[in-house]
């Protein structure tokens, strides 16, 4: 009985070293996200270097993907997701401001992505180079407010869909109604705008077009 109480305080005592560790790391690797996010290469650099012995190389570029849910979903998940094989890749993943964030290449961050989904709601941003993962994180959170728990969502998707596909279909109608709604009626104007689109906006192909249909109207006229 003496050598069993032992043991369990011993391993007590161990579990509780590994989870300050682990704490610990977490803590160094959710300040380094932050430090990337904001600019400082450098100083992401050195954090992440001391969480173990072994040289930290950050990619040319990176992909930042955010989780958001229930904070113990988004726990458990984060417990998990340390343990699991699609960590290789990844430079640096922790809570930051109730989320889990990742930093990693882009293949090992989508392969994250369908392993969180299946109980938080996740967004994976564009790729960016290091030194601009702000602009990653930002399109992350754009394409987390999109996704659901078990559909992740990915700004390379969205922003494939066009300019309108990052407006709610309300929005949409009410902008398209309040800016095309005067032009119901006008044939003259209807024609130039349709031409404008056609023509990918080319100025100079929209006045060819007109200049063509100007013409074929005036040879009806004379025909006449």
């Amino acid at each position: 009985r003496t050598t069993i109480a032992a043991a369990v305080v011993l391993l007590n005592l161990a579990e509780e070293h590994r989870h300050d560790r682990l704490e610990m790391r977490r803590n160094l690797a959710g300040r380094a996200i932050e430090l990337l996010v904001h600019g400082d290469r450098r100083g992401a650099e050195l954090l992440l270097g001391a969480r173990g012995a072994r040289e930290i190389r950050l990619p040319r570029s990176c992909v930042v993907l955010r989780a958001s849910g229930v904070a113990e979903d988004l726990e458990e998940t984060l417990d998990q997701a340390d343990d699991a094989p699609v960590r290789t890749g990844i430079v640096a993943m922790a809570m930051v401001n109730g989320e889990i964030v990742a930093i990693g290449r882009g293949s090992a961050v989508h392969e994250l992505a369908e392993f969180l989904q299946r109980r938080v709601r996740v967004g994976v941003g564009r790729s960016a180079p290091l030194d601009e993962v702000g602009v990653s994180y930002r399109t992350a959170g754009l394409a987390l407010d999109d996704a659901q728990v078990g559909h992740a969502v990915l700004w390379r998707d969205r922003a494939a869909d066009g300019v309108a596909a990052l407006l709610e279909p309300h929005q949409a109608r009410a902008f398209a109604d309040g800016l095309l709604l005067p032009l119901r009626g006008e044939a003259d104007l209807l024609a130039t705008l349709s031409s404008f689109l056609r023509n990918h906006g080319s100025h100079v192909k929209v006045a060819r077009d007109l200049d063509r249909k100007s013409t074929r109207l005036n040879s009806s006229h004379i025909t006449i």
